[in-house]
């Protein structure tokens, strides 16, 4: 590492790696602009460790066996509600080949499918709508029941990312580094209908209790149509909006240390 250099390392899933928008949008790339533009002289080096489908646990491995060896000054753990869940990849050990856990039949990410059946029935307005309404609410509820059931005190879900994020802290205490945790919402009802804000309480309490800077990413998106902060209107992941917003909370988090 060149002298007067800080690097800065960032693990996460998809909404780190920054899935669907070009890499100079994502807050990586943007922060490391952000930061060189107004340095004294120190350059800033960003790395960029997200990787799709990742959970908390991967993240950590990822640290201990890869990042470790870029002596990083700062290390930022990403969070998503969806990092507690089991591993989105896995070996089938009956042919030794990489399957894809088909999540998608348990969870929509509160997307709905504004389809209604090719009947001769819905193609009325009346039923129509009554349809979208209807199916709306069924997928609302199994969103939020499939999210609360990850994070359940006697589960292993959580239990497991409870475990990765002593092992984070662990890791950080017995370093020179810096560790910031940074906790996204989910892009879905953001406003005072978002409903996972008690296991935003459960995360952060357990980051509260260590030494790791927490920075909240929901405050700054209270309030804004979260459609139009989707990548895509069939994809959740973040747009470059909300990228730019996450690079000025960590510009204005990291400036002051």
């Amino acid at each position: 590492k060149p002298d007067n250099t800080v690097r800065i390392v960032f693990l996460g899933d998809s909404f780190t790696f920054g899935e669907g928008v070009k890499d100079e949008d994502t807050f990586t790339s943007r922060l490391e602009s952000k930061l060189n533009e107004n340095s004294n002289g120190t350059t800033y080096q960003v790395y960029n460790f997200g990787v799709g489908g990742y959970n908390t646990q991967q993240s950590v491995f990822l640290l201990k066996n890869m990042v470790l060896n870029f002596e990083p000054d700062i290390v930022v753990l990403d969070y998503t509600l969806n990092d507690a869940e089991q591993k989105l990849f896995y070996i089938d050990e009956t042919n030794n080949s990489v399957q894809r856990r088909a999540r998608e039949v348990k969870i929509h990410e509160g997307l709905p499918d504004n389809k209604p059946p090719d009947t001769l029935l819905f193609k009325f307005r009346t039923t129509k709508l009554f349809w979208q309404v209807s199916n709306n609410k069924r997928v609302t509820e199994q969103t939020v029941n499939y999210y609360n059931s990850l994070y359940q005190e006697d589960g292993t879900h959580w239990q497991q990312t409870q475990d990765s994020l002593q092992e984070f802290s662990q890791i950080c205490g017995e370093s020179d580094f810096d560790c910031y945790f940074v906790l996204f919402p989910l892009l879905f009802k953001l406003d005072e209908k978002y409903p996972f804000h008690n296991l935003h309480d459960k995360v952060r309490a357990q980051v509260e209790a260590t030494d790791i800077s927490l920075i909240e990413v929901f405050p700054a998106l209270e309030g804004k149509d979260y459609i139009k902060l989707w990548v895509h209107p069939t994809d959740q992941h973040p747009n470059e909006a909300v990228h730019e917003i996450t690079t000025n909370l960590l510009f204005e988090q990291m400036s002051q240390q």
